[in-house]
């Protein structure tokens, strides 16, 4: 259960992502490829290593 806790708000924010996508595409297919590149860029930015860890 601990496991599940520590990777809860990234699996939560990847799934609003999907989320938001899906709708952009339902939309707009250019808008919803649109919002799929910045939500890669934004878990790209999320998942890249901080200053001070190597």
């Amino acid at each position: 259960m601990q496991k599940i806790n520590k990777y809860l708000p990234f699996i939560l924010i990847v799934l609003g992502m999907v989320a938001i996508s899906y709708s952009a595409m339902i939309i707009s297919i250019a808008l919803g490829w649109l919002v799929v590149g910045l939500s890669l860029c934004t878990v790209a930015y999320i998942l890249s290593p901080k200053g001070g860890q190597v």
